[in-house]
């Protein structure tokens, strides 16, 4: 697959940070599916040398999740020190 993303250019970049900023979660998924999703993404950018810094995977992993994980959303929020994608 890492073939597709050898050559940079704008489509690409868009079409990735499009689909990594509409991941979504539903309430059937697992939660670990939902993370493998988004580092895909992360490593097609990645393959493509369009970095995206870790603060945005955790935003695009929070907006993603459903309602369900409202409290764990917000438990993220309160910390004084923003989690890394790792850590989710």
């Amino acid at each position: 697959m890492s073939k597709l993303f050898t050559i940079k250019n704008i489509g690409q970049v868009a079409s990735l940070k499009n689909a990594l900023s509409n991941t979504k979660m539903t309430e059937e998924n697992i939660v670990a599916t939902f993370f493998v999703k988004i580092a895909r993404l992360r490593d097609n950018l990645l393959a493509i040398n369009e970095i995206v810094p870790d603060k945005e995977l955790v935003i695009n992993a929070i907006l993603g999740l459903p309602p369900s994980w409202s409290a764990f959303a917000s438990g993220l929020n309160s910390g004084k020190v923003a989690p890394t994608f790792e850590e989710l």
